[in-house]
C-alpha cells in the first residue's frame, strides 16, 4: 500500500475525458507525484464499469446516460482516515465527497463537474458548502477574468457573485489547465475553499492524456492515518517460546466456588496467552524503500520527451508537433500497459497451488468489498463509521426481539418440573485430552472474537494451559452458567448482494465470538447430544449425514411419485423472518424442562442465551453497547442445534408432508383432484402458522411461495392465503427457487440448469485475470480453480437433476470443456477428449 506523507496533503484534480483506457499512465502518475487525494472529472464510466486502482478506495458518481459521459470520482489511498459524505438535492453539479480526518479539523473533500450546458445554481453552491471546512476541485464550465480565464461566460459571473456572497475563496492555478485544438488555452480546472484560513499551492503539469492538463493542490495540514483493524498476531511467531511463556506465567489450575472467580480465571488465561504470543512475536525488519517511481530508464525518457512535445505543441500548435505528440501518447501508453502485463505475468508465475497464493489471489478477484456508503434510515443520514456502527446496532437490536407474549400456554416454564432423577443430573466433566481433540478439529483461519484469540493459538496450547481449562469448564458446569466476558459479540456488517447499499436492513448481521468461548459451546453440545433423538427426520439442516442436497432430493422424490400416480403436487415454500434472532428464551426454556435436559445443562442453556450483548464494527470504529433480548446466539456453536431443539415439536398436519432445512419450511399435498390438493394445503398452512404464532416465529407471506407440480393441465386454481395475504401461484413457466435448486412445474430442470450456466460463465469472466490464454500461472493452479471454484458451483445438488435431458447436460460439458481449454491454452484442433485425458477431469 502507498504510504502517506503525514505533514502536508497532496491533491490532483484532472478533467480526464474518460478514464478508463487512460489507467496505467494514471497509475503512473499517482505514483510518481505522491498524491494522496485525486479528484477526476468526466469519467466516463457506467454503473457496469468496475474500475479498480490498488492501494486506493475509489468513490464514483456515474452519470446516468446511455452514452458515455461526464460522471466524477475521487481516488483516496486506503490508509487515509476518511469516509464518504452524502451529497443531497444537487440539481446540475456532478459531486462526490469525502470527509478527510486532520490532526486540527475534519475537511471536506469535493470532486465536482458542472456540464457546459448546465447553469451553475446558487442553491446547488450553497448546498456543497454547508458548515464544515471544505476543497472543491473540479471542472465547473465556469470562466471569469477575475481567476485569470481569457473571458467571462454566464457560469462565471454566477460563481463570482455566489462564492463573494458566501465567503468562497476561489483559488485557481496560475497557468491554462484546457488546451483544445482551434481554441485558446484557459483555466477550468480550479479549486473553491470554504473555512480553511490556509490556502492551495498549484502546480499544473503537461501530463496525462487529456485535453485537460492536471493540477497538483498541496495543503499544509497533518494528515491521519487510518487505524488498522486490531488483532493480536502482528509479525512471526516463535511457537516454542510461547509455549514456554505460557507454562511460566500460568497460574496452577484450581476448583472455582462462584461465577467471580470464573471470571477472573477467564480473565487470566486471556491476559497470559495474550502477553506470551506478544513476547514470542519476531520482529519485522523494515525493508529499505524503493523509489516511488521504479519504471524504466527508456519508458522514463519516453515521458520526460512527451511532455516537452506537449508544451511545444500547446506553445506552437504546430499539425507536424501533434502529429509526433499522438504518437508518443500511444507509445507511451503501450509501454506502460505492457509493464502491468508483464508485472502480473510474473505475480502469476509465482502463485503456487500447494500455498496459500493461489487463493490469496482468487480473493483479490472474487471477495472485492466496497466500503459502506453513507446510510439513510426515513430522513435521519449517517455518514461517518461511528454513525454506520450505531444505526446498525439500532437495527440489529430491534431483530433481536420478540413480540410480546400475547398468546397462553399450556404450562409456563417454571410450571413445568425439571428432572429429578440424581443419575441424570449427574455432570459429565470434561478432560484435557476431549479438549486438545476439539481444538485439533477448528479452522485456523477462522476470526476471533473480542479477546482477539484464534484458532491457531489454541492449537499451541500447552498441557498445562489444557488442565487449566479443564478445570476451568467444569467449575463452569457445576456451577451451570455461561460467563459473562464470552457473552458479547463484535458484529460485523455484511451486504446483501441486490440489496440497496444504503440501508442498515440491507445488511447481514455476522457475529465474532470469543474462540474460548466456542470451545466451552462444543464440550455442552457433546452432551447435549443423547437428547437430540427428539428432532424429527423431516429437519435436515444441522445434522450429520444430512445436506440440502439430500432434502431437495426427498422433495423431488416426493414430486416425482405424485408424477407417477397421476397427482397434483402442490408446495407452499415458506420464510420465516429472522427465525434464530427471534427464538424466544422462555419458549425454548420450556421445551427444554419438557424434554427432561439435566438441571446443569437446563440452567447453563439459560445462562447462555440470557444477558448477552454486542458491538458493531465498522471498519475500526465500534458501537455503543447493546443488548440481545431474543434469539439463538448468532455464530455460536450451540445456536443451530438450540433452534432445532426450539422447532422440534412443530406439527406435521394431516395429508401432507413437511420438509425442514433449519428454517426453510416447505408443506407438500398431494392428490389427483387439484381442488382437494389445495383444500389440504391450505388448512396445513393454517395449523402450521398458528404454531408459529404460538411460539413468536413471523411468517413473510410476501417472500413465501406457492407451486404447483404436475404433469397435467390446470386452470385458475384456487388462491392460497397465508395470514390473510393472497400468496400468488408461481407461474407455471417459473420455477421457485428452494436451498439453491429452482424447481419447476415438471421438474425438467431447464430453468435450473440455464441460471446456472449462467453463473458458471459469469464466474469464468471473474476469474480471467488469472486463467486466460495468455496466462502465466501454472496448470495445476487453474485446474484447482476450476475443480474447487467453478464446478461446484455448476453441479451443486447435481444428483438430483442428474436425469435432465442430453441436452442440457451437453451445455454445461460445453462450459467445462471450454474453461479446461484455457487451462491447457489448447488450439483448435485438440480434441475434446484428449483435453479430458490430459487434466484428468
Amino acid at each position: 500500500m502507498s504510504t502517506i506523507n503525514l505533514k502536508e496533503i497532496k491533491l490532483a484534480n484532472w478533467n480526464a475525458n474518460g478514464i478508463k483506457s487512460k489507467k496505467s499512465t494514471l497509475i503512473d502518475f499517482l505514483s510518481r507525484h505522491k498524491i494522496d487525494i485525486a479528484c477526476i472529472t468526466e469519467t466516463h464510466l457506467k454503473n457496469t464499469d468496475p474500475f479498480k486502482l490498488n492501494g486506493f478506495n475509489i468513490y464514483r458518481t456515474d452519470r446516468n446516460s446511455i452514452h458515455s459521459s461526464g460522471g466524477v470520482a475521487i481516488l483516496i489511498k486506503k490508509n487515509i482516515k476518511h469516509y464518504q459524505s452524502t451529497l443531497s438535492n444537487i440539481t446540475n453539479i456532478e459531486a462526490t465527497a469525502i470527509i478527510v480526518s486532520t490532526e486540527r479539523h475534519d475537511i471536506k473533500i469535493i470532486s465536482a463537474y458542472n456540464p457546459p450546458n448546465k447553469k451553475i445554481l446558487q442553491e446547488d453552491i450553497s448546498l456543497l458548502f454547508q458548515g464544515m471546512p471544505t476543497i472543491l476541485l473540479g471542472d465547473l464550465n465556469s470562466k471569469h477574468q477575475t481567476w485569470g480565464c481569457q473571458k467571462t461566460n454566464p457560469n462565471g459571473n454566477k460563481l463570482h457573485k455566489f462564492t463573494s456572497e458566501q465567503g468562497i475563496i476561489i483559488s485557481p492555478p496560475a497557468e491554462p489547465t484546457f488546451h483544445r485544438s482551434g481554441r485558446l488555452p484557459d483555466i477550468l480546472d480550479i479549486a473553491l475553499i470554504s473555512n480553511l484560513p490556509i490556502d492551495l499551492h498549484h502546480v499544473v503539469l503537461n501530463e496525462l492524456d487529456s485535453d485537460h492538463v492536471p493540477v497538483i493542490s498541496t495543503l499544509n495540514e497533518q494528515i491521519k492515518a487510518k487505524n488498522p483493524i486490531p488483532k493480536l498476531i502482528n509479525a512471526p511467531i516463535n511457537w516454542e517460546a510461547f509455549r514456554k511463556n505460557l507454562d511460566e506465567k500460568l497460574n496452577n489450575q484450581k476448583r472455582y466456588s462462584d461465577l467471580d472467580d470464573i471470571n477472573k480465571s477467564i480473565e487470566h488465561i486471556t491476559d497470559i496467552i495474550k502477553i506470551a504470543v506478544t513476547q514470542a512475536q519476531t520482529k519485522k525488519h523494515t525493508a529499505t524503500l524503493q523509489p516511488t517511481n521504479s519504471l524504466p530508464n527508456p519508458v522514463q525518457n519516453l515521458i520526460k520527451e512527451k511532455h516537452k512535445i506537449r508544451r511545444i505543441w500547446q506553445r506552437t500548435r504546430n499539425l507536424a508537433v501533434k502529429r509526433r505528440l499522438n504518437q508518443l501518447n500511444r507509445r507511451v501508453k503501450w509501454e506502460l500497459d505492457n509493464l502491468r502485463y508483464n508485472s502480473y505475468r510474473t505475480y502469476l508465475e509465482k502463485v503456487n497451488p500447494n500455498d496459500s497464493s493461489l487463493w490469496l489471489a482468487t480473493k483479490r478477484i472474487l471477495n472485492q468489498r466496497n466500503p459502506i456508503p453513507p446510510l439513510k434510515n426515513g430522513i435521519a443520514k449517517y455518514d461517518t463509521n461511528l454513525e454506520k456502527s450505531e444505526a446498525f446496532a439500532e437495527y440489529f437490536e430491534t431483530c433481536f426481539t420478540s413480540e410480546d407474549d400475547t398468546i397462553p400456554q399450556r404450562e409456563s416454564p417454571d410450571e413445568i418440573p425439571s428432572s429429578t432423577n440424581n443419575e441424570h443430573n449427574i455432570i459429565i466433566p470434561t478432560s484435557p485430552k476431549e479438549i486438545q481433540l476439539l481444538i485439533s478439529k477448528l479452522k485456523s483461519k477462522k476470526s476471533p472474537g473480542h479477546d482477539l484469540i484464534t484458532n491457531k493459538i489454541l492449537k499451541n496450547l500447552t498441557s498445562k494451559a489444557l488442565s487449566y481449562l479443564a478445570s476451568l469448564f467444569n467449575s463452569a458446569m457445576r456451577i451451570a452458567t455461561f460467563p459473562s466476558t464470552w457473552k458479547h459479540a463484535i458484529i460485523v456488517p455484511i451486504h446483501k448482494p441486490g440489496k440497496p447499499a444504503n440501508s442498515p436492513t440491507s445488511y447481514r448481521p455476522i457475529s465474532l465470538l470469543p474462540t474460548l468461548s466456542k470451545l466451552y459451546e462444543r464440550i455442552l453440545l457433546n452432551r447435549i447430544k443423547p437428547y437430540l433423538h427428539v428432532i424429527p427426520k423431516h429437519q435436515f439442516g444441522f445434522k450429520t449425514k444430512h445436506s440440502t442436497c439430500h432434502q431437495i432430493q426427498r422433495i423431488s422424490e416426493i414430486i416425482v411419485h405424485g408424477f407417477e400416480k397421476k397427482q397434483y403436487t402442490t408446495a407452499a415454500f415458506l420464510d420465516l423472518t429472522q427465525a434464530f434472532d427471534k427464538v424466544w428464551h422462555s419458549g425454548l426454556e420450556q421445551k427444554l424442562k419438557i424434554l427432561k435436559f439435566p438441571e446443569y445443562l437446563l440452567k447453563t442453556i439459560k445462562s447462555f442465551i440470557s444477558n448477552r450483548s454486542f458491538k458493531v464494527r465498522v471498519e475500526t470504529d465500534f458501537s455503543q453497547l447493546h443488548q440481545i433480548k431474543a434469539g439463538v446466539p448468532q455464530g455460536s456453536v450451540l445456536g443451530p442445534t438450540l433452534f432445532n431443539i426450539y422447532c422440534y415439536d412443530i406439527p406435521i398436519p394431516l395429508n401432507s408432508q413437511l420438509a425442514m432445512f433449519a428454517d426453510d419450511t416447505t408443506i407438500l399435498t398431494q392428490d389427483s383432484s387439484l381442488e382437494l390438493a389445495i383444500q389440504n394445503l391450505q388448512s396445513s398452512l393454517n395449523e402450521i402458522i398458528t404454531w408459529f404464532k404460538k411460539w413468536k416465529l413471523n411468517l413473510n407471506p410476501t417472500k413465501s411461495e406457492v407451486k404447483i407440480f404436475t404433469l397435467k393441465r390446470y386452470t385458475n386454481p384456487k388462491n392460497i392465503y397465508i395470514n390473510n395475504h393472497v400468496i400468488q401461484w408461481n407461474n407455471k413457466d417459473d420455477a421457485v427457487k428452494y436451498l439453491g435448486v429452482h424447481l419447476d412445474e415438471k421438474l425438467t430442470w431447464n430453468i435450473h440448469i440455464n441460471k446456472k450456466l449462467v453463473q458458471g460463465y459469469t464466474r469464468m469472466r471473474i476469474l480471467y485475470p488469472l486463467v486466460n490464454y495468455r496466462s502465466t500461472l501454472q496448470l495445476k493452479s487453474s485446474l484447482l480453480l476450476y475443480t474447487s471454484i467453478i464446478r461446484p458451483l455448476i453441479t451443486y445438488a447435481c444428483p438430483v437433476w442428474a436425469a435432465a435431458s442430453n441436452t442440457k447436460i451437453k451445455k454445461i460439458q460445453t462450459l467445462q470443456n471450454k474453461f479446461l481449454r484455457i487451462c491447457l491454452k489448447a488450439p483448435w484442433y485438440m480434441r475434446n477428449r484428449q483435453i479430458h485425458n490430459d487434466t484428468g477431469i
